[in-house]
């Protein structure tokens, strides 16, 4: 049974896994940072900002890979009690521009010793990230992404805004040469479109499943969150 973790994270590994002539495919430490766990770090951050109201669906969606047993009301209780860790990660990256990319890439790696900022780049962005590290960091990225939505859903509001507005071309061709952004092309998502998209694809994962993740109540809430967040 596949997590919905596993779900929203498979397009970016898709884009960024190195396929060689022999062995499995694999992702690069630059690519797991500034592109899956990027990713699914925005994604549960979209989760816990907008079913905040809807803890219990919020955690069937929060599963980690692996986990048969679903223990809800113990996973509502670790995403409450994560504030202090979030408001220290906050508190971390207050003098930097309120964009994930610093509150997220650039302290996560500087947690691992890589500064991503410097020139030319640390050449351990470019080695093969070990396949159970990788599905570490995409869990913790995931997870810190709720709680980040969950407990602080005003300061998650403005890094979206701020992460996602558009850049001068001049600034985003740059960062586009050093691996920081994952496209050439600057793609304007609101908030409210991201929750339309990380909530239909919900409701596409859980038809999926064997047996089903979600009741019927469940994806009424989420189809109410969607046509909330509609901006048709």
């Amino acid at each position: 049974m596949a997590s919905f973790l596993t779900f929203l994270a498979a397009p970016a590994v898709r884009q960024v896994s190195k396929r060689p002539v022999f062995g499995k495919p694999y992702v690069t430490v630059g690519s797991l940072f500034c592109t899956i766990g990027w990713w699914v770090y925005q994604s549960g951050g979209v989760l816990g900002y907008c079913l905040r109201d809807s803890p219990n669906v919020l955690a069937r969606l929060a599963v980690p890979p692996g986990i048969a047993a679903i223990n809800e009301d113990q996973i509502i209780q670790e995403v409450r009690g994560s504030a202090d860790i979030v408001a220290a990660e906050l508190k971390e990256a207050e003098d930097d521009e309120k964009t994930f990319f610093y509150l997220y890439t650039v302290r996560e790696l500087r947690g691992i010793g890589i500064d991503i900022q410097q020139w030319p780049p640390d050449k351990r962005l470019n080695e093969k990230a070990d396949a159970e590290f990788a599905g570490d960091v995409m869990r913790i990225s995931f997870v810190r992404g709720i709680d980040l939505g969950f407990n602080f859903p005003g300061q998650f509001a403005v890094y979206w805004e701020n992460t996602c507005r558009v850049r001068p071309d001049t600034e985003w061709q740059k960062w586009c040469e050093r691996g920081i952004v994952p496209s050439k092309i600057q793609q304007r998502l609101t908030l409210k479109a991201a929750i339309t998209e990380v909530l239909e694809g919900a409701v596409v994962w859980n038809k999926s499943q064997s047996p089903s993740m979600l009741a019927s109540d469940d994806i009424r809430v989420l189809q109410a969150v969607i046509e909330a967040n509609s901006e048709s």
